[in-house]
């Protein structure tokens, strides 16, 4: 019998409520569990008082969807049964960052595939211990295996921890001297765009794309797929900003800005240094804005393991509005296509999105 004992969350197992529907999010094993609302007050029963009593308010036919529900969360291993509430230690989740910038996002010209002094960026990117590094080509003309092995050998001697080229695919080089890239470039991580082949590119350092993707406005889609569930991003989730916070970009004609899809600049690579530009407090001021202060999303129960958007939201007249291309209603629990929605049709035709 387990009336008479305490079912208790595993400490990787944190409970995110929102307006209608909750979520138990799994730390350690990145995956999520959705609950159903009126089951919420009775997990939170269950910490503080046994099965026994949280379910002696109940009637017959409550008791037993309890017990299954309780059965499904302890086979799941969301839960674990215990003859007293002991002295767990709760997770940690301060979230300490490892380097002034830790992420930075490059787009480039099809004229040329870098500024006047690559180095320079690259240096001033080391110092800041930026670990990660995007490039973005958004070329109509595919770029051919050589320019883009060429490409890779200037990246590899600027010692960049890693760094991932988003680039369109180009079906005369294939996907087998992509592979043979990624295999001489230890640090590369290849995406490729306009992907119309159906083939399986699982436990490789390449990610392919069906979508075409013509500029930077195909920036801030919010999708179930692009959730991440783990430690250190829902503890940075919970403070910051889940995409800008410590991010550095530069658009096509190199300019310096929180996100290559936005419009304000904090000046120009050729004639600003990155170590000057990120000391701007109304740069780094982006970097606060969490999802507990974003309308709608602050009642979201997905809002921890989300991504965000400022390039593009509701209302462009406020920043702190819902991010544009979500499709996701927490007071309906449901999706739907947001390009369709018209209430945001104004917002679309202010952003020339389509």
């Amino acid at each position: 019998m387990i009336n008479n004992k305490f079912a208790i969350l595993y400490k990787n197992c944190l409970l995110v409520k929102g307006v209608k529907n909750s979520i138990i999010c799994d730390l350690h094993l990145r995956r999520y569990l959705e609950i159903p609302f009126h089951y919420v007050t009775i997990l939170e029963d269950f910490q503080t008082n046994s099965i026994d009593t949280v379910k002696g308010s109940y009637d017959e036919k409550s008791k037993k969807e309890i017990d299954q529900f309780l059965k499904y969360l302890k086979d799941k291993d969301y839960i674990f049964f215990t003859d007293s509430i002991e002295q767990w230690k709760e997770l940690d989740m301060q979230w300490f960052p490892r380097s002034t910038i830790t992420n930075a996002v490059i787009d480039l010209k099809e004229d040329h595939y870098f500024f006047k002094n690559p180095f320079k960026i690259i240096q001033s990117l080391k110092a800041l211990n930026c670990r990660f590094v995007q490039f973005r080509f958004f070329h109509e003309k595919e770029i051919g295996f050589e320019d883009l092995s060429n490409f890779l050998v200037l990246l590899e001697q600027t010692h960049l921890f890693s760094f991932e080229v988003l680039i369109r695919y180009n079906t005369a080089i294939g996907l087998e001297k992509y592979k043979s890239l990624c295999a001489k470039f230890k640090k590369v991580n290849l995406v490729l765009f306009n992907f119309k082949e159906i083939i399986k590119t699982n436990k490789s350092r390449i990610q392919v794309i069906k979508n075409d993707i013509k500029n930077e406005k195909c920036c801030g889609i919010i999708s179930k797929n692009l959730f991440e569930v783990n430690a250190k991003k829902f503890a940075e989730s919970i403070k910051y900003n889940s995409c800008l916070n410590r991010k550095l970009s530069i658009d096509k004609n190199g300019n310096i800005k929180n996100c290559p899809s936005m419009k304000h600049s904090y000046g120009n690579i050729e004639t600003h240094r990155i170590e000057q530009i990120i000391d701007d407090q109304d740069f780094r001021k982006i970097w606060n804005l969490n999802k507990d202060q974003i309308s709608i999303c602050k009642v979201c129960e997905f809002r921890y393991i989300c991504t965000d958007c400022r390039a593009y939201v509701e209302d462009p007249l406020d920043i702190n509005s819902k991010p544009l291309k979500c499709g996701y209603d927490p007071y309906t629990n449901k999706w739907e296509d947001w390009s369709k929605n018209p209430l945001k049709k104004k917002s679309i035709e202010y952003y020339r999105l389509k």
